[in-house]
């Protein structure tokens, strides 16, 4: 189906690269690729993964600390939910409990598995069982990354891993 949001096609993202017309001050960074030219790098999450790697050099250069006050964050959290309530519409009864059925089976083997590397990287390295089961949590780097945030979990490491399976997964 032609334009189904099923399709085989690759869709076009709403997001462009900062090139050409006013970019401001994306303009220094962006114009020796030209002017129509992509990057030569694909990103995944690219308005999740543009600020991380913006704070995160900002941060480890001294240069901001950077905290979300709490309102920014029921906001994002209102936001988050809402879009991925919204993924549900048009579902039928059936088709929503066979699909939970599924998924939750699914669920449980992943989290059997989860919990197996979670421990191992626990004992070898060191760090908390917590922060180690929220990096190898199924889920979306932006959620596990805003979840990291919200259990004052260090967000980098969790991002990091996210961010490393799927790299290694495309």
């Amino acid at each position: 189906m032609k334009g189904s949001r099923f399709s085989a096609g690759r869709a076009k993202s709403r997001l462009s690269w900062p090139t050409g017309g006013s970019t401001g001050p994306f303009r220094p960074c962006c114009c020796w690729w030209g002017e129509r030219r992509q990057p030569p790098w694909r990103l995944p999450s690219p308005a999740l993964l543009a600020p991380l790697l913006a704070t995160a050099l900002l941060s480890g250069l001294d240069i901001a600390s950077l905290a979300l006050p709490s309102w920014g964050m029921n906001l994002m959290l209102w936001v988050l939910g809402s879009a991925i309530g919204s993924r549900f519409q048009g579902m039928t009864r059936r088709l929503l409990g066979r699909c939970l059925w599924q998924s939750g089976i699914a669920t449980l083997l992943a989290l059997v598995v989860l919990a197996v590397f979670a421990e191992l990287i626990h004992q070898t390295v060191g760090v908390g069982r917590d922060v180690a089961l929220l990096a190898l949590a199924p889920g979306g780097i932006g959620e596990m990354a805003i979840l990291a945030v919200v259990l004052n979990i260090d967000p980098v490491f969790v991002a990091f891993h996210h961010l490393l399976r799927m790299v290694t997964l495309m």
